[in-house]
């Protein structure tokens, strides 16, 4: 979605007008009748200065609302709040991909794994059972819960898998991180960190595409910047 619509208020900030077109010196538009904009008018231009302006882009899924022509044009031509919507855009496609890669499961076994090896490094020597591990994830509020069983299979099933490969060991019903869970999460902190320097990478690319743009815009007198010092003879 891209588009504008503009409103003109009342001075104390109440709606007022729609604005539809330009007729000459007047504006065709639609005046706020206490509920919605359903009267059809014409108002001179002169006539609505001392009222507030308000204009509202459409932009994507974002909705950025301007007061004033001048906050309009500044933020249209310098693209300022539009290149802050990039790269929230951009932050957000990056967490979604480092979220994307690692299914659910995979997130729940890493987190599983992380309350094993904090446990084992408290110091305590003692294992945690199936039943622990659930009520140090999610309280014991979990008893309750419709899919608590279902999801203690789960959780059970991850424990397994554990010990399957080496991080955890079982004694009875409880289990006990090993030396190699170590390793593990050091790995899986490793691989985190190059997916954040490679975001990071690609959000400042997006930045510097930006800046070189702007700078070309400004080379080609579509913006003016103004003159901070002037060295020039007079």
């Amino acid at each position: 979605m891209n588009c504008f619509v503009a409103y003109v208020n009342t001075e104390d900030g109440k709606p007022h007008l729609l604005l539809e077109g330009l007729n000459g010196d007047s504006i065709r538009c639609r005046r706020w009748d206490g509920q919605r904009f359903s009267i059809e008018a014409e108002e001179r231009i002169c006539d609505l200065v001392p009222m507030q302006l308000q204009i509202i882009h459409y932009y994507g899924l974002s909705k950025i609302e301007f007061k004033g022509a001048w906050e309009f044009l500044w933020h249209h031509y310098t693209a300022l709040i539009y290149l802050r919507i990039a790269v929230g855009q951009k932050w957000q496609s990056v967490c979604q991909f480092l979220f994307n890669q690692r299914s659910l499961a995979s997130q729940e076994r890493i987190r599983i794994l992380r309350l094993m090896v904090a446990k084992r490094l408290s110091g305590s020597g003692e294992g945690l059972s199936a039943w622990d591990v659930m009520t140090e994830l999610y309280s014991f509020r979990w008893i309750e819960h419709p899919d608590g069983e279902s999801r203690a299979g789960g959780v059970e099933f991850q424990l397994e898998s554990l010990v399957e490969s080496g991080d955890l060991a079982k004694s009875g019903i409880t289990y006990l991180a090993k030396p190699k869970s170590m390793v593990t999460l050091a790995q899986i902190d490793d691989q985190d960190r190059r997916h954040r320097e490679a975001s990071r990478l690609q959000l400042w690319l997006v930045i510097l595409t930006f800046i070189l743009a702007v700078a070309s815009i400004v080379q080609t007198g579509l913006i003016q910047l103004p003159l901070v010092f002037d060295f020039r003879g007079k």
